[in-house]
């Protein structure tokens, strides 16, 4: 499952965002 992988990048960029924007 590459996918998972994926997710999670995807996801830990969207947290580091949300931080930045915060």
């Amino acid at each position: 499952m590459r996918n998972s992988h994926l997710n999670s990048r995807f996801f830990f960029i969207k947290y580091v965002c949300g931080l930045k924007l915060s």
